[in-house]
């Protein structure tokens, strides 16, 4: 039995030890630039799962929550570049807007 406190409490301080890594990328999702890594690590988690002979918390348990601690990282910073992809697209239709609707108020002059 001591051997399951061991998994789950070194998956714990897995999850407690990303905590600062999920918190700085919801901050700042463009800083991160490990978008490649942890999507591998996530894979990784997935087929480790996919081939586990037995569903049992020494094969399954820390995959699993470091798989979902990987996704929350991943979807944080897909979240980031959208973001500022969806930024950067309103701050120019705004740039452009500004612009035509000034020209037509020095046309109406």
């Amino acid at each position: 039995m001591g051997s399951y406190w061991a998994i789950v409490f070194m998956s714990l301080a897995q999850v407690i030890g990303g905590i600062p890594v999920l918190i700085d990328t919801w901050k700042n999702p463009i800083q991160e630039k490990a978008l490649l890594g942890y999507t591998g690590f996530l894979s990784i988690y997935i087929l480790t799962l996919c081939v586990a002979p037995v569903w049992n918390i020494p094969y399954v348990f820390f995959p699993i929550v470091m798989g979902t601690s990987c996704l929350l990282i991943v979807l944080t910073m897909i979240k980031g570049s959208v973001m500022e992809k969806l930024k950067k697209t309103a701050f120019r239709n705004d740039a452009a807007f500004f612009i035509l609707d000034y020209t037509a108020f020095r046309i109406s002059l």
